[in-house]
């Protein structure tokens, strides 16, 4: 809106040729209204997350806008240098709240504020927001709190919030995702985590988003937390009693181990101590077919599995090809930057092999490269294999669609999640493009999920929808 230069984020961005735009699909629209209504789709919950400085730092840096993005230059600065509260972030997280309903009224979509507005027929969206600097309009904590109480009592229904995002926050410490966003290590330190489990303030955000007794509950998002920080939250939870609060995980994949065993899966002659980072490489455990999961603490280990279902919540799973798990060949990660000092915490012992940064290439192996859709069923059957058969409940599509992902292929947009569930077409199946084909294809190597897997169409049909949709009824 700012110098008539904005461009919608809810319209697919079809218009803009940079030459380099059809080669980088981690760019293009994924999620348009447009996309959601091409895809069938009835139900979504909307991410807000206003650009966090450092992100419009390193863009401008770097001179990614121009060559890859019709973002405008001037808003980028704009963000960084911001002197007055007209860029803060909370004034960019009202104003695009606002412009969310506007574009709406142009559409067939609808933000609905409760269950029973959900409207068959149409696109019915539900807001989140991503990243704890979305509160910030000043330099203190009685603001982030003052602002939070005005998202609780304002007139749109928050679902959840997600403490923290790509960069260090005053909420809590995060887990290390932008190699995985910018295929390189990026120099801004506020990428890096920085800081030990939650903040004093983190604790308090959490404990006024959990009360009502100031505005409507929001829950809490774990993506983007370490796992010192997810590990505080749930014995925060437990020491307060709100274990029958749903925790979400709006995007995640699993790392296929419980977190006590991280040390053991270490590649020590590949990870390093620098100043008062860790970096840490682990080893990958292909399956017959090539498959492995994405061992990065941005993923979920097998107790945060139970814990999310024991506590009626729901698991969105990722359809970045990344965080999946494929890993292009590879039988060893790219490193892992962690905080050294919340790390010792954890695992005290974590150091004492890991000296001195080594040179390190990472090897490859004659490994099958098996389709992108099997290594989503994958991350499903090991859900289950944890969480039992209630977990076919509490798992639900979060793709991270429009969140700089690769999405897996065939799946590169909404669009075409109508594709995704029960193909019938033959050539579709047998490329590994069908969901219900592929779960059954692996479960067959599960003798512990008691193949052949009962009614699984109405399992997947409940990721797809019903799952979500059940869940909004008894908590929005």
């Amino acid at each position: 809106k700012r110098k008539n230069t904005y461009r919608s984020a809810w319209k697919a961005i079809t218009h803009w040729t940079s030459p380099l735009a059809n080669l980088i699909p981690i760019i293009k629209s994924q999620s348009s209204l447009s996309q959601l209504t091409k895809g069938n789709i009835e139900i979504a919950v909307v991410s807000i997350c206003p650009i966090e400085k450092p992100v419009a730092k390193l863009l401008l840096k770097s001179q990614l806008v121009p060559l890859f993005t019709p973002v405008k230059k001037w808003l980028l600065k704009s963000i960084l240098h911001a002197k007055n509260e007209d860029f803060s972030a909370f004034s960019l997280l009202k104003e695009e709240i606002n412009y969310l309903h506007e574009t709406c009224t142009d559409t067939h979509a609808k933000v609905i504020q409760r269950a029973s507005d959900i409207e068959p027929g149409k696109l019915n969206l539900i807001i989140s927001i991503e990243g704890g600097h979305s509160l910030v309009n000043g330099n203190t904590s009685h603001d982030i709190l003052e602002n939070l109480k005005a998202l609780k009592q304002g007139p749109d229904r928050v679902l959840y919030f997600t403490l923290t995002h790509l960069a260090q926050n005053a909420l809590a410490n995060h887990a290390y995702a932008m190699k995985k966003v910018l295929g390189k290590h990026p120099a801004e330190e506020a990428f890096f985590p920085s800081s030990t489990g939650l903040s004093r303030l983190g604790t308090q955000v959490i404990s006024r988003m959990y009360e009502e007794k100031d505005g409507q509950r929001i829950m809490v998002d774990i993506k983007h937390l370490s796992l010192k920080s997810r590990l505080e939250l749930y014995k925060l939870r437990q020491e307060n009693n709100w274990q029958d609060i749903p925790l979400i995980a709006s995007h995640c994949a699993v790392t296929g181990f419980p977190h006590a065993q991280l040390p053991d899966r270490i590649l020590m002659e590949g990870s390093y101590v620098k100043g008062r980072r860790l970096a840490l490489r682990y080893r990958l455990h292909p399956t017959e077919e090539g498959l492995t999961f994405n061992p990065w603490s941005i993923n979920l280990y097998d107790e945060e599995i139970t814990e999310i279902i024991n506590s009626g919540g729901l698991i969105g799973l990722s359809l970045d090809e990344r965080i999946l798990g494929n890993n292009r060949r590879r039988v060893v990660t790219e490193e892992e930057w962690f905080y050294l000092p919340e790390m010792k915490k954890l695992f005290p012992s974590i150091e004492e092999k890991i000296t001195s940064e080594s040179q390190f290439s990472l090897p490859l192996a004659n490994r099958k490269r098996p389709p992108h859709l099997w290594f989503l069923a994958h991350n499903i059957l090991h859900i289950v294999k944890v969480g039992g058969p209630q977990a076919w409940e509490h798992m639900c599509l979060g793709s991270d669609f429009d969140g700089l992902i690769n999405p897996i292929r065939g799946i590169r947009h909404t669009g075409k999640y109508s594709k995704l569930e029960n193909s019938t077409d033959s050539k579709r199946r047998r490329r590994g493009k069908d969901l219900v084909y592929a779960l059954e294809h692996l479960s067959r190597r599960e003798p512990d999920l008691g193949w052949p897997i009962q009614n699984l169409e109405q399992k997947v049909r409940g990721i797809m929808y019903n799952n979500a949709l059940r869940f909004i009824q008894q908590h929005l």
